[in-house]
C-alpha cells in the first residue's frame, strides 16, 4: 500500500522542539499515536506529498485533530457532542467536542489521511474554508 506521507513529526511532552522523520510507515503512525495514548509524546504532525498536513495533539485518552488541507481549508474533528468544556492539551484548551477519545479511531483516521490525503469520510468534521 502506497503512502502519501512524505515525512512526520513528533514532540515530547513538555518539549519546544520536534524530532522529525521522512517517509515514516503506517506501523511507524501507529506507534507514535499509541505514544501519545501512553503519555510519551503530546503532538505528531503528518506531511503529504502535496503539501497538506494533519495533526494529532494530545495526552492519555484524549486527542485533538486538525487537517490542515491548505493556508485556507482546515477540518477540525468533531466527537459529536454538545460537551463545550474546555480541556488543558500541550497549553492550548480545546472544547471537550474536538477530542478524540477513541484510540482506534485516531488510528483510522490516520490511516484514511496516509493512504489518500483526505479526512475519514464516516468521521463528523469542522470544516472552515476561508475565501
Amino acid at each position: 500500500m502506497e503512502s502519501m506521507i512524505e515525512k512526520c513529526s513528533h514532540r515530547l511532552v513538555g518539549e519546544a522542539f520536534s524530532d522529525w522523520k521522512n517517509t515514516p510507515t503506517l506501523p511507524y503512525v501507529f506507534e507514535r499515536l499509541a505514544d501519545i495514548n501512553a503519555g510519551r509524546l503530546e503532538c505528531l504532525t503528518l506531511f503529504t506529498t502535496d503539501g497538506k498536513n494533519m495533526m494529532f495533539l494530545g495526552k492519555p485518552g484524549l486527542t485533538h485533530i486538525c487537517l490542515f488541507a491548505s493556508d485556507k481549508e482546515t477540518y477540525i474533528f468533531d466527537n459529536g457532542t454538545a460537551d463545550t468544556t474546555k480541556v488543558d492539551i500541550a497549553g492550548d484548551y480545546w472544547p471537550s467536542f474536538q477530542l478524540c477519545r477513541d484510540g482506534q479511531r485516531s488510528k483510522d483516521i490516520a490511516r484514511e489521511f496516509c493512504i489518500s490525503g483526505r479526512p475519514l469520510a464516516a468521521q463528523k468534521w469542522i470544516h472552515y474554508v476561508e475565501s
